[in-house]
């Protein structure tokens, strides 16, 4: 079977990235039980804060969020979301931030010791959004359509 065929497939298959969500969260619980101070790089349009602070305007669509100190001591796992009360900008505002499971693209593991960071999770779903899907089903079914392809289904 054609490999991009499988891929397509699988970006669309909500039960793998059902499985990912879980993984992550999994992944988190056990850090916390460990104390372990971990990072989360994730897809900010897909969270939540509160309160909503100006500075938040200046987040990047993908940004690092590290638990650690009282960040990593206010954390709340819930069903399908971690949150976690951070400072942000100079002044250290503080807001509560809500963030799905789905919304978590990375864990990484990091040091006071060690600038560098290890990656011990990556969920390419939580880079997709919901039009992504949506557009590479559409992309899909259209040339699987087209008679000249009908070779590649299987």
């Amino acid at each position: 079977m054609n490999n991009r065929i499988l891929n397509a497939e699988l970006i669309r298959d909500k039960n793998f990235a059902a499985l990912l969500e879980q993984h992550a969260k999994e992944i988190i619980k056990h850090l916390i039980k460990r104390g372990v101070v971990f990072s989360i790089l994730c897809n900010v349009p897909k969270l939540s804060f509160n309160p909503m602070l100006d500075v938040l305007e200046h987040l990047q669509p993908f940004s690092v969020f590290v638990l650690a100190g009282y960040t990593f001591e206010s954390i709340e796992v819930g069903e399908g979301f971690l949150q976690f009360e951070a400072g942000f900008g100079k002044d250290n505002e503080g807001s509560f931030v809500h963030v799905p499971f789905s919304a978590i693209v990375q864990i990484s593991l990091c040091s006071d010791t060690n600038l560098q960071e290890n990656v011990i999770f990556t969920n390419i779903f939580a880079t997709l959004d919901d039009t992504a899907n949506k557009g590479i089903a559409d992309s899909m079914r259209a040339f699987l359509q087209n008679p000249e392809n009908q070779h590649l289904k299987q």
